[in-house]
């Protein structure tokens, strides 16, 4: 089972308090949750863009950190699902995006502010967590034969991608303990 995990922090950090209040959403991280196979198979795990780039965390580590608000459960073929995330590899590593995250609150603030519309700049070789999962997304969206050319990954929240899983077909809201049981055996 692959799920993406909307979630919030279990401290309070600023960074989380501001962008639920700049997105009026009540989660700021977003995470891939599956479970592992070779040395690490049945192991849970979260791939994750963090303050320390994008990287693997053991979901017992990921769960005693994160509060899960929302969760969706990928329900098309679980061999396309998991050839789409053996794709975003190549990210392991990249950096945290600060700079996009700027850029997005940026964005945010003219657009409630002013209403006025402003692309964020797209930067090489970072990402932030909604920006990771929303590129995972649209791989997904692809290998599927339905591509979507209407998402931009540095442009879409936590709340953004909350919004586009909750209207695809390929997707079902399941309960947060579910995912919790789901990554933790």
């Amino acid at each position: 089972m692959i799920l993406v995990v909307l979630s919030r922090p279990r401290k309070f950090y600023l960074s989380s308090w501001a962008i639920k209040k700049v997105t009026d959403f009540d989660a700021s991280h977003a995470s891939i949750q599956f479970h592992g196979s070779g040395t690490f198979a049945d192991q849970p795990l979260a791939f994750e863009a963090t303050s320390h780039g994008v990287g693997i965390t053991h979901g017992s580590i990921w769960w005693k950190r994160n509060l899960a608000v929302h969760s969706f459960k990928a329900i098309c073929d679980e061999e396309v699902v998991r050839s789409s995330l053996g794709r975003m590899w190549e990210f392991l590593g990249e950096d945290y995006d600060y700079k996009g995250v700027g850029y997005f609150a940026w964005r945010l603030f003219l657009k409630k502010v002013f209403d006025v519309n402003v692309r964020t700049p797209e930067t090489e070789g970072e990402m932030f967590c909604s920006e990771l999962v929303t590129r995972w997304y649209l791989q997904l969206c692809e290998a599927l034969g339905r591509p979507r050319t209407d998402v931009l990954p540095e442009e879409t929240s936590p709340a953004g991608l909350s919004r586009l899983l909750e209207a695809d077909e390929a997707f079902e809201r399941v309960p947060c303990e579910s995912s919790s049981s789901a990554t933790s055996t």
